[in-house]
């Protein structure tokens, strides 16, 4: 028979091992309660996947755990790693099973509702973290956002304010794309603000603004910007470029640099224009340097230097000047209409040159000193007029009053002669060959003070002076005095002419005597119309006097009379010439042969001192 385990046996502690081996202990033996505090009971420990009311032992249940545990990852094989991988959520299953039924299947699925994503949406994988609301597409080929519906546009709207009212990019169903525009006319249409302008339908980029719109290209400051222009034969055939080193902007066209902008300045086939406008020309530069600092525009060429302004048969080209008061100031005109070029000061032509050569000059508002002036400032100055031929008609100029009134002078073809020619006929003729100079109708009159000079041929006769620059003609009524008596000449007829050339004055006429009074002795001529030369007394005539008595009268001798007299003197006092006569068989004094009823003739020259 077992010992029984009895509660006085425990408190003394005299339980043992072989006590309780096999022993049978009931809830008798224990009483109700066991008080087991402080003290060790050692059970057996059973067997793995035993399930059965026996006590399970700490090795048991260690064991158990951890078969349990090891079947988990090391970050599970705790129920608080567990429970933080289930987020906590008591309610994990509900809320499992709440997010599968909201997923789509993955055939085909038909969205009936509004898909709201917080993050991003990465198609193909996230090997790359991204920023929040992305959008990325991976594959190792073609990645689509396809629209299968015909005739649609995809549309990019953002959002202004609270609501989605802004259409940021519209890409058409043909290809076209606008950015803040949503019917875009063209390729590429991008718009800030309407300009109220359609645009080209050429154009397949359009940049678009109410405003001022710029188009940018960024590098670096040693770097070059630019637009490229190519075709089928060539990718590099034109292009624009600015390079960032130099600030320059180049215009290339064929590999050649056609022109250069390089701050204020242009130019146009160099690189490094000198003025704000530069061309050189096809044959190249003449390495020349244009230093005035005034010059806006300088064209060079090696070769002949044009500057052509082409226009249609009708209209016209021009080149204008202007200042501050006005834009046409002056200007060369030319009129293909009529094939003429005008010239134009204030707005007004004042010269054309027509196509048969016929120039005119309107000069209604020119200077004092002539409506066409032509001054050198040394050596001569010429105003050439010729003709093609030797063989064509006359050359020369013609001028009018604007009205029937005609002048003109000419050089003649046939006769070699310069004639100068008015309404009623030629005036004058300069004979070429000859070098005379014939005055057709008129006179040649010298005003007071000039005259003609003879000086280039010399002195002659020791001469001092070669200038005549006197001749008058004139008539007057001279004096008749005798040593003793008197002659009354006819007052009617006593009218004598005088002609002075230079200091030379020649008296010509013809006197009738109506009455005497006993004459005798010398005849002084009186009351000429210039006084004798003062230093030249006796040498006052030039020529022998020729005096021509005719009486016949009572007591006149009975034959005419010639007399070939000389100047004793002349009179000072009465501005006279006396006449004495002497020859080898009569020395005679002239006043004894007049009578009533006598003619004389007379012709004699004298000096005067102006």
């Amino acid at each position: 028979m077992a010992t029984k385990i009895t509660t006085g046996l425990i408190d003394s502690g005299a339980i043992t091992s072989a006590l309780i081996t096999d022993a049978s202990i009931t809830a008798d033996d224990l009483h109700t309660t066991l008080d087991l505090t402080g003290k060790t009971v050692t059970v057996a420990t059973a067997s793995a996947g035993d399930n059965d009311t026996s006590v399970a032992s700490t090795a048991f249940v260690a064991t158990a755990i951890a078969n349990l545990a090891d079947s988990a990852p090391s970050t599970l094989d705790t129920l608080n790693e567990l429970a933080a991988a289930l987020g906590d959520d008591a309610n994990y299953a509900t809320t499992t099973t709440n997010a599968i039924a909201a997923k789509a299947p993955l055939a085909g699925p038909s969205f009936t509702g509004n898909i709201d994503v917080a993050g991003s949406v990465y198609v193909g994988g996230n090997d790359t973290i991204l920023a929040e609301n992305n959008l990325r597409f991976k594959s190792s080929g073609a990645a689509y956002i396809d629209h299968n519906t015909v005739g649609q546009d995809f549309i990019f709207r953002s959002s202004a304010s609270s609501a989605l009212d802004t259409t940021a990019l519209t890409i058409q169903h043909d290809g076209r794309v606008g950015i803040g525009e949503t019917s875009p006319a063209n390729l590429l249409h991008v718009k800030v603000s309407d300009a109220g302008i359609a645009p080209h339908p050429s154009a397949q980029i359009v940049l678009e603004r109410d405003g001022t719109n710029y188009l940018q290209f960024l590098t670096t400051a040693a770097g070059t910007s630019g637009l490229l222009f190519g075709d089928t034969n060539d990718i590099d055939v034109s292009k624009i470029y600015v390079d960032h080193n130099t600030t320059k902007m180049t215009f290339v066209s064929e590999t050649s640099e056609t022109m250069v902008l390089h701050g204020p300045k242009v130019g146009i086939g160099t690189p490094n224009p000198q003025k704000p406008l530069h061309i050189i020309g096809p044959d190249g530069t003449t390495s020349l340097t244009e230093g005035n600092s005034r010059t806006a525009l300088f064209i060079e060429n090696a070769g002949a230097t044009y500057v052509n302004l082409a226009s249609s048969n009708s209209a016209n080209a021009a080149i204008f000047f202007s200042d501050a008061d006005a834009n046409n100031r002056g200007a060369l005109l030319y009129k293909h209409a009529s094939d003429s070029l005008a010239f134009t000061t204030a707005g007004t032509e004042r010269m054309n040159i027509y196509n048969n050569g016929l120039t005119t000059i309107d000069a209604s508002t020119g200077s004092s000193v002539g409506n066409l002036r032509v001054k050198g400032t040394s050596g001569h100055s010429y105003i050439g007029v010729s003709r093609a031929t030797a063989s064509q008609g006359e050359v020369g100029y013609t001028w009018n009053n604007n009205t029937s009134n005609v002048w003109w002078n000419y050089l003649s073809a046939s006769s070699s002669i310069l004639q100068w020619y008015a309404t009623s006929g030629t005036k004058m003729t300069l004979d070429n060959s000859s070098g005379d100079l014939y005055v057709t109708a008129g006179n040649v009159k010298v005003s007071s003070g000039k005259g003609i000079d003879f000086s280039s041929a010399g002195n002659a006769g020791g001469m001092t002076s070669e200038l005549l620059d006197d001749y008058e003609e004139g008539t007057f009524d001279p004096s008749f005095t005798t040593t003793s008596g008197s002659i009354t000449p006819y007052s009617s007829y006593n009218t004598f002419a005088y002609t002075k050339v230079g200091r030379v004055v020649t008296i010509t006429g013809t006197m009738a005597t109506q009455s005497v009074s006993s004459p005798t002795g010398q005849l002084t001529f009186g009351n000429l119309p210039f006084s004798l030369a003062s230093d030249t007394p006796n040498r006052a005539s030039l020529t022998r006097p020729s005096i021509h008595i005719y009486s016949t009268g009572s007591g006149a001798p009975t034959q005419n009379k010639y007399y070939s007299a000389f100047i004793a003197f002349g009179h000072t006092s009465n501005n006279g010439v006396v006449f004495a006569t002497y020859n080898s068989t009569h020395d005679e004094n002239i006043a004894d042969w007049f009578a009533a009823g006598s003619d004389m003739f007379v012709n004699f020259s004298y000096i005067t001192n102006t």
